[in-house]
């Protein structure tokens, strides 16, 4: 895996879904993609299962920040696998 793309989000669903195929359309480098939902409803989900893709996983923080994307991201570190993190 070359990179492994984190993206903390808090009820943003259309800037999701941009920032989801952006980081799937680089070319030339194999890429993986965590969302990690903070909003206490879960609504990134939906967004990330329209794409049906193999490569994005969904992961809903358990302890809502209320948009504190530092910590949130922070959830995404240990599922990692690539080699530069993003």
């Amino acid at each position: 895996m070359d990179f492994s793309v984190i993206i903390p989000t808090f009820r943003r669903p259309d800037s999701l879904r941009e920032s989801i195929t952006s980081a799937l359309s680089q070319r030339d480098v194999t890429t993986e993609v965590f969302v990690i939902d903070d909003s206490p409803e879960g609504s990134a989900e939906q967004v990330v299962s329209a794409f049906a893709d193999a490569r994005i996983s969904y992961v809903r923080n358990p302890q809502p920040t209320g948009g504190r994307p530092s910590v949130v991201r922070n959830l995404g570190w240990p599922l990692a696998a690539g080699n530069l993190v993003h």
